[in-house]
C-alpha cells in the first residue's frame, strides 16, 4: 500500500507537467495554430488561477497549510508554506483545472483517438492525489476541474483562429518581403 501511495503521489504532483509536456510533443508535429492557442491557452488558465486564488482566498484543507509528499521534515515543510503567497489558499485547485485544461483541449484536437483515456486517466490520478494529500478539498479541485474544462474548451474553440491570422500574417511578411528581395536582385 505504501508503495501505491507514493506513485499516486509522485504521478499526481507531475500531473499537469506530464500532461502539457506530452501535448506540446502532440502538437508540435500539427498545425501551429494549434500548438500557439495551447500555449497562450495555458497562460490565461494559470493567471486565472492565481487571481482566483487571491480574490477568493480559501485555505487548503490541512491545517499547516499545505501538504506536500516530498518533503524530509517539518522545518523544510514550515520555511515553504511560509513563502507562498497565494499558493497557500486551495480555491480553485491548480492541479485540477491544469489536467482538465489539457483533457478537454486535447480531447478535441485528438477527436477521441487512443490518447485521450490516458489523458482522462491522469486527470483523475492527479485530483485524486490533491484531495488524498490535502492539498484541496473535493470543492476545490470541481471548481478547478469546471474552470480548466471550461477554459479549455473555449480555448480550442477560439484562439486558433486568431492563432492562424497571426501566423499567416507572418508568413505573408516574411514571403513578401523575400520576394521583393529576389525581385530586386
Amino acid at each position: 500500500m505504501n508503495i501505491f501511495y507514493n506513485i499516486l503521489g509522485y504521478v499526481g504532483f507531475w500531473g499537469p507537467y506530464i500532461l502539457f509536456l506530452v501535448s506540446i510533443g502532440i502538437l508540435f508535429k500539427g498545425p501551429v495554430r494549434l500548438l500557439g492557442a495551447y500555449v497562450i491557452g495555458q497562460m490565461i488558465n494559470m493567471f486565472i488561477n492565481y487571481i482566483a486564488k487571491d480574490i477568493i482566498k480559501e485555505p487548503r484543507p490541512s491545517g499547516d497549510r499545505v501538504h506536500y509528499f516530498t518533503w524530509n521534515s517539518l522545518e523544510d515543510h514550515y520555511r515553504v508554506s511560509n513563502t507562498m503567497g497565494v499558493q497557500e489558499y486551495g480555491m480553485p485547485s491548480g492541479h485540477a483545472q491544469s489536467v482538465s485544461f489539457s483533457f478537454i483541449f486535447m480531447l478535441y484536437v485528438l477527436k477521441m483517438s487512443w490518447i485521450v483515456p490516458n489523458y482522462g486517466c491522469l486527470s483523475i490520478i492527479t485530483i485524486i492525489q490533491r484531495v488524498i494529500y490535502e492539498n484541496h478539498s473535493i470543492k476545490q479541485v470541481f471548481i478547478g476541474c469546471i474552470i480548466g474544462g471550461l477554459l479549455g474548451y473555449l480555448t480550442w474553440a477560439y484562439i486558433p483562429r486568431y492563432v492562424g491570422k497571426l501566423e499567416r500574417y507572418f508568413t505573408d511578411r516574411v514571403y513578401s518581403s523575400s520576394r521583393d528581395i529576389d525581385s530586386a536582385a
